[in-house]
């Protein structure tokens, strides 16, 4: 057995998750922190002390995983424990190793399939505790799914409770909002806790929480310092995310809205002109329905609508667009200056306008692309981007709902297909978030409102992307 030497930040976190009331950690922030050894170091301590328990290991990839945190764990935090060969196997098939007390650890693949949108593959898995390498690239359902298995196994036996544990460098999606915001929120620091349910110990009911421990390679003593000055020379999108640890500085070479470029969007000037509104409609679920309004090419103003399911949807819509466009100046006669997602309820709500004599912009996302994008939608994603590249498009500052659209837009990715650029789907993007991006898709309806024309009777042309 080798001798154990730890940081102070990694005594922290295994001392926090000897807390049975923390039930929910993110251990993250940067690179080179040390985070998945400190993790794999508790999940062999979990086995070897508790005989015939059983944790999930996810990532998104199972050959990353296997690559990476399972090299990790075998290599380096079995010989720090003292684990012989001996003392454990590893079945390469079922990618499972079990220890001569009959505990295990199952790696699990966490990535999406078509043929099982809800996971259903998780179903029969029962464990004690759940830990996802890598969280940023999981998307929210998986998550949901996969830590909704512990406290399934042994818990009850031996009178602990299941914790769901997770590590990430910075990212745009669910991980952000549901971790980083609250912590940052609370102070930052070197951690922070937040209520977070319920939990049942020794049979009393006790408040249950979720921490964020900040982890970077600057609080890894052991570390190579010539790994910190590689950091240092990375561009600085990626510097300021890997080595500072900057969850507003997350940049890949594919993410359509980069944060730089979001920042030198914002305006605090005044605009005065005309007025353009985007409408996301939506009939289902979580989704929202959302209004967007420009002002001589400004974002100035988002706006949800509140219906009842009970009464007819699309008319409820089309009257509250009536009254927000009213309020801005637009009437029945300029009413040109509204487009509305026309899918589904939209296609009701665009027939109710109609028969008040409203006649709107219809935007059919799948329509077919004049340049080389798949389809429409994809087309104005990249125009609205590039107009704001341009500097011709600004978003207000005070806009209320600025950190959830910067959010949403930078959620966006692209990929190139025989010269045609392919825009991440909404469906794709909600998976990512946890959320349906209606913020962003309101604003890009708007833009398309305002900048572009679909109509060939139009006199105008104003079509920039």
């Amino acid at each position: 057995m080798k001798l154990l030497k730890l940081s102070r930040k990694q005594i922290l976190f295994l001392q926090l998750l000897d807390d049975p009331t923390l039930v929910d950690f993110l251990f993250g922030g940067g690179a080179g922190g040390a985070k998945s050894l400190t993790v794999c170091l508790w999940i062999v301590m979990q086995c070897r002390n508790y005989p015939g328990i059983r944790i999930g290991l996810g990532r998104k990839s199972i050959t990353r995983l296997n690559s990476t945190t399972l090299v990790t764990l075998l290599r380096e935090a079995h010989p720090l424990l003292g684990v012989k060969q001996s003392e454990f196997k590893y079945n390469g098939q079922s990618n499972t190793i079990t220890y001569i007390n009959n505990s295990s650890i199952l790696c699990v693949d966490l990535a999406p399939e078509p043929s099982d949108p809800n996971f259903d593959k998780f179903g029969s898995l029962n464990l004690t505790h759940t830990v996802i390498e890598e969280i940023g690239e999981v998307v929210k359902k998986a998550r949901d799914v996969f830590t909704s298995r512990k406290n399934r196994f042994m818990n009850s036996e031996y009178g602990i409770v299941g914790k769901s544990i997770a590590t990430c460098n910075p990212s745009q999606n669910f991980v952000k909002q549901e971790y980083y915001k609250p912590y940052k929120n609370l102070g930052g620091g070197e951690y922070q806790k937040w209520e977070y349910g319920n939990v049942f110990i020794g049979g009393e009911k006790k408040t249950a929480y979720r921490a964020f421990v900040r982890s970077l390679a600057t609080d890894n003593p052991f570390i190579d310092d010539n790994y910190i000055e590689s950091l240092k020379n990375l561009p600085e999108a990626e510097r300021k995310r890997l080595l500072m640890g900057d969850w507003d500085f997350e940049e890949t070479d594919n993410m359509i809205y980069k944060p730089l470029m979001l920042e030198r969007s914002l305006t605090d000037l005044i605009p005065d002109g005309d007025k353009y509104i985007g409408v996301d409609i939506s009939d289902t679920g979580k989704d929202k329905t959302v209004m967007s309004l420009i002002q001589n090419n400004v974002i100035i103003e988002q706006k949800t609508i509140t219906v009842d399911k009970n009464e007819a949807i699309g008319e409820q819509i089309a009257l509250e667009i009536i009254k927000y466009a009213q309020q801005n100046g637009i009437d029945n006669q300029t009413a040109k200056r509204i487009g509305i997602d026309a899918n589904g309820v939209g296609a009701s709500t665009r027939d109710f306008l109609r028969s008040k004599g409203w006649y709107i912009k219809e935007f059919m996302a799948g329509a077919g692309s004049k340049l080389n994008y798949k389809n429409l939608r994809g087309e104005v994603i990249w125009g609205m981007m590039d107009t704001m590249d341009r500097g011709e498009l600004k978003i207000h500052k005070s806009l209320s709902t600025l950190e959830i659209l910067k959010e949403q837009l930078m959620a966006h990715h692209y990929t190139t297909e025989e010269r045609i650029i392919l825009v991440e789907s909404k469906k794709d993007i909600k998976a990512s978030l946890g959320v349906s991006p209606d913020y962003a898709e309101s604003a890009y309806i708007a833009f398309w409102t305002a900048f572009g024309d679909n109509d060939p009777r139009s006199n105008t042309n104003r079509i920039v992307f």
